[in-house]
């Protein structure tokens, strides 16, 4: 009871602060920059895939997250150990693209850039790429 109390509380002030009302949709502040016919389009495509995909996944596990409070032999093992042993053989989007399509999702999205910084292109910005893995 005490927890629902506090939600309806905490909605109710988040709305008053913002000037929403329940039941009415957000409206933009300032231009609306997306073509509202594209945006419907896009949502009707219905379910896609989002390959979150980096370095780390030659261990089997997204680790970045462990970054946040760690200590500096930690960062500086993760940011200079781990790119040299990425080496993906087995990297197939075609069979990435084949499986999703089984799945019924209708597109895909790769994040290139990590939340870690690992950059999947070469970039003059950072070391932290794809440029200096195997």
């Amino acid at each position: 009871m005490q927890t629902s109390r506090l939600l309806s509380i905490t909605l109710c002030l988040a709305l008053a602060l913002t000037g929403a009302s329940p039941g009415v949709p957000p409206q933009p502040l300032g231009d609306l920059r997306n073509d509202p016919a594209r945006e419907q389009e896009f949502m009707d495509w219905g379910v896609g895939m989002f390959i979150h995909w980096s370095l780390d996944a030659e261990l089997g596990s997204v680790i970045s997250h462990s970054l946040v409070g760690a200590s500096d032999d930690y960062v500086e093992r993760y940011f200079k150990e781990l790119p040299q042993y990425f080496k993906p053989t087995h990297y197939d989007p075609e069979q990435w693209v084949k499986l999703a399509k089984l799945c019924g999702f209708k597109y895909l999205v790769l994040g290139t850039k990590h939340h870690s910084g690992f950059c999947l292109w070469p970039t003059k910005t950072t070391g932290f790429s794809i440029v200096n893995t195997p």
